[in-house]
């Protein structure tokens, strides 16, 4: 019989993964483990950290270029000579996990935006609409959204407020009522959603005519 649960916590994970890192087997050791991404804390020029991997995280990676795992898995990733040196060790395979331990290496959901706001000229003053649609791997993910838009001119983006010429800058939809004010800005928009990366839209540039 498995010495833990499927639940990704600490509590649940391999106690005698250890052994592989040099490490007295005790729980506060396994603690410590669990979830490192703080380098040099086991071996010097290295970050070693454990993680459980559930379903969820396991559709969400097959969408990237990180490798699929089942169960608690043992990774390793160089730094100095060896950085960008990454190694997976599985340590058990489990039928189903539920929980959200650690989400730092394997988030349990990926955004894929499917349709980008577009750049375009329209006659002023006129109603300009922005639109994005965005989905989630695994389905099921509430999705927020947060429009920004950098002047023209400037290097730094701002959050657009939702007063006067701008409604929807919390949605995916963004209504600027006179393109005439926001003429030669560029707009683009931050998807969110609970256990996954935040996603950038491409950028889109208003001007009137």
């Amino acid at each position: 019989m498995p010495l833990w649960g499927n639940v990704d916590n600490a509590a649940n994970s391999d106690i005698a993964v250890l052994a592989q890192v040099n490490r007295n087997i005790s729980t506060a050791q396994r603690t410590a483990l669990y979830g490192n991404l703080t380098a040099n804390v086991y071996k010097t020029g290295v970050t070693i950290g454990q993680f459980g991997v559930d379903n969820d995280e396991m559709a969400a990676s097959s969408t990237t270029s990180q490798p699929q795992h089942a169960g608690w898995v043992l990774r390793t990733e160089g730094s100095g000579g060896r950085a960008g040196r990454v190694q997976y060790e599985t340590l058990v395979a489990m039928g189903s996990m539920t929980g959200d331990g650690e989400d730092s290496v394997f988030p349990d959901r990926r955004i894929i935006i499917n349709t980008q706001p577009t750049s375009n000229t329209w006659a002023g003053p006129n109603t300009v609409t922005l639109f994005v649609n965005a989905s989630t791997v695994p389905t099921g993910g509430t999705l927020a959204y947060r429009w920004q838009q950098r002047y023209t001119g400037a290097t730094a983006w701002a959050n657009v407020r939702q007063v006067g010429t701008f409604t929807g800058n919390s949605s995916n939809t963004l209504v600027i009522a006179n393109n005439q004010i926001a003429s030669g800005n560029t707009f683009r928009v931050l998807v969110y959603v609970t256990g996954a990366n935040t996603t950038i839209s491409s950028n889109a540039i208003v001007t009137s005519t």
